[in-house]
């Protein structure tokens, strides 16, 4: 299945930051934004576990499933059944997902089903998810929330950042879900954002990058991705997060500055052509 992709534009790309993080995407998830050499998160592709954790492993503190790990450079929660695996399909895949950006593995949120959400998520085009009052979880309590966080120290809050992250969703790439699921991301200093984790056959696709151009508000910053799990939508079951190639770039901030370092240095790098 051949799936139509549309690509946000570098001038909306790189809107300057007024305080407040502003989220824009391409749907496609298939170009790169980020300049992976001068990352600012460590092992943002989840490759230093390579050699030192078997495939497979769980890897939210406090799960009680085996074996389990700890994610170099991140920190972590889960409850005792979070079943959130690091590693690989024995392919270029993490539990169904699409193909791996970067590297051999990824991270998956395992977090059971939640009893529900209130109120109901909205999916907007770009792949951000909004909610009509502030929404209320009820995760599963012994597989959920699971959260991944790193800080970053040192950052400069007169400049830009360009945070850029690469998701897919469980067995994306079969179709076994019915829904997108969605996932939160918080950004210190800033209001808790929510995007969908792609399901397959939605505009999204088979996965989906999200870029973030903030100013920071504090010179130490720390970023969180939270799954709730999977949910009951009115068509089904809705699909959970796969998150690898997590970059964190400082960008020049003058728009005419930003607009040539973006071009020349980071540069908009093809991934990969999508269908099945």
């Amino acid at each position: 299945m051949l799936l139509t992709r549309r690509i946000v534009t570098v001038a909306t790309l790189l809107t300057p930051m007024l305080g407040v993080a502003s989220v824009t995407s391409i749907t496609s998830g298939d170009t790169l934004m980020g300049n992976r050499p001068m990352n600012l998160i460590q092992n943002g592709s989840f490759e230093a576990d390579n050699g030192f954790a078997a495939n497979g492993s769980f890897w939210a503190t406090g799960t009680t499933l085996l074996p389990n790990m700890s994610l170099n450079s991140w920190t972590s929660t889960g409850q005792s059944g979070t079943y959130a695996s690091w590693g690989n399909d024995g392919g270029p895949t993490k539990q169904g997902s699409d193909l791996i950006p970067d590297g051999d593995n990824a991270v998956y949120f395992g977090g059971g089903i939640m009893g529900g959400v209130s109120p109901n998520p909205t999916y907007n085009p770009d792949g951000t998810v909004t909610f009509a009052s502030s929404p209320v979880f009820v995760p599963k309590p012994t597989a959920a929330p699971v959260t991944l966080s790193q800080t970053v120290s040192g950052m400069d809050t007169s400049a830009t950042y360009l945070l850029d992250f690469w998701t897919s969703g469980e067995d994306a790439n079969f179709s076994q879900f019915a829904h997108d699921g969605f996932f939160g991301l918080d950004i210190t200093g800033e209001s808790q954002m929510y995007f969908a984790a792609p399901y397959g056959l939605s505009g999204l696709g088979l996965s989906q990058r999200y870029y973030i151009l903030f100013k920071p508000t504090v010179n130490t910053v720390t970023f969180t991705w939270t799954n709730w799990g999977h949910y009951f939508t009115p068509g089904g079951l809705s699909t959970e997060l796969v998150l690898d190639d997590v970059i964190l770039n400082k960008v020049v901030p003058e728009p005419c500055s930003m607009v040539a370092l973006t071009i020349g240095v980071i540069g908009l790098a093809r991934r990969r052509r999508v269908g099945r």
